[in-house]
């Protein structure tokens, strides 16, 4: 089974109608005992949960992908570094020594396009990571939790030191 592309929008939708479904059987937790209705929700539940584990995978795949590039970039310079270098030694145009200095410059110069790779995979994750915690504080925001707690903060007045 393939997941689904990864869009902005699906990840959050999906994670927050998980999130709503949690909390709706938490505050009737009571009347979902009462009916009985463990193993109905359990697997809705699930469903949830699945899709959002699918997403989850597209990203983490797109992020594999991104490193999987950049290490066959690094492989395939090295293999023709090596091939080319071996044909100019065989013919006597290069020294093995010259080759051995060519290899090792191959590698140096292909480490900075690896770092690139690599930041932007973690560029990637932390701007998602940013995208949640801003969609988590604009729910605070609206239901007033956030300004009923600064509110108590600015009521007791107190100061920390050092």
């Amino acid at each position: 089974m393939t997941a689904p592309p990864f869009t902005a929008q699906t990840r959050p939708t999906l994670e927050e109608r998980r999130l709503n479904f949690i909390s709706e059987v938490l505050g009737g937790v009571h009347t979902v005992k009462g009916l009985g209705a463990e193993a109905g929700l359990l697997r809705r539940h699930e469903r949830l949960q699945q899709g959002c584990s699918e997403e989850d995978f597209a990203v983490a795949r797109l992020s594999g992908s991104a490193s999987v590039v950049a290490t066959t970039l690094a492989q395939a310079t090295m293999m023709m570094v090596v091939i080319l270098g071996s044909v100019s030694v065989i013919d006597g145009a290069m020294t093995t020594g010259v080759l051995t200095a060519c290899s090792m410059l191959a590698g140096r110069c292909v480490q900075p396009v690896q770092a690139l790779f690599d930041r932007w995979v973690r560029y990637q994750s932390v701007s998602l990571a940013l995208r949640r915690i801003g969609h988590v504080l604009l729910e605070v925001g609206s239901d007033g939790a956030g300004a009923a707690a600064g509110q108590a903060a600015a009521a007791t007045g107190g100061e920390v030191g050092m």
